[in-house]
């Protein structure tokens, strides 16, 4: 792919996040982290273009060009996956129904799992763009914001999550769980056999709820 179309690309999808997040941000409980990512889509958005504006001015050989573009399709690939779930908190919620943003954001981070956490698909684009600041051609120029992107990294770290490990690694829980009650869904490899303990799916949906449902991030007593 051509990096200014890439970058172009990202862009856009960076505009719709932060498009999203101003009508979602009155949202009731929306999790403290959103705004943490909008916060930094600014940055995002302006090391992109400093690096458009390079690109234009000095060109890239074939060699850069295949160190740059990886960069820069993770960095899109990143922001599309919170876009996605920027749009759906809104339309989950949109027309004021009756629908919890932190429960909906959890139940996502349960579906997809940990990376799919807001502020961790950030950090990766911002360490991304760290990565895409030290290249040789940017470097030599100065116009990336290398300290402003360190920075940034570093505060996302110590933002809380509304979806700590306990409650993440909930799928693992709900199914040992279920195997110790007798069904489960696990696969159980003898020798070139393999046999399947099936748990009724109504099973699993209880245990998944009381897992999201738990406000104070830790998933309760199974059978409490």
């Amino acid at each position: 792919m051509d990096p200014l179309s890439a970058i172009a690309s990202t862009i856009a999808v960076v505009q719709a996040i932060s498009s999203v997040y101003t009508t979602i941000r009155t949202i009731k409980n929306l999790p403290g982290e959103f705004s943490e990512v909008a916060r930094n889509l600014p940055l995002v958005t302006s090391t992109l273009d400093a690096a458009r504006v390079r690109i234009e001015l000095d060109g890239l050989d074939s060699a850069a060009t295949a160190a740059i573009v990886p960069v820069i399709t993770n960095c899109e690939e990143k922001a599309t996956a919170l876009r996605d779930i920027f749009q759906e908190i809104e339309n989950k919620t949109r027309g004021g129904r009756d629908s919890s943003s932190l429960m909906l954001y959890r139940s996502t981070v349960l579906r997809l799992g940990k990376a799919s956490r807001v502020e961790a698909l950030m950090q990766s684009i911002l360490k991304s763009l760290q990565g895409l600041a030290m290249k040789q051609i940017f470097l030599a120029s100065g116009q990336i914001q290398v300290a402003a992107l360190q920075d940034a990294v570093h505060r996302l770290a110590d933002v809380p999550s509304s979806v700590p490990d306990s409650v993440s690694n909930g799928l693992e829980s709900v199914d040992q769980h279920i195997l110790q009650g007798g069904t489960g869904n696990q696969f159980i490899n003898k020798g070139q056999t393999k046999t399947s303990i099936l748990a009724p799916v109504s099973k699993r949906v209880e245990v998944l709820s009381t897992m999201v449902w738990n406000l104070g991030g830790r998933p309760r007593t199974f059978g409490s």
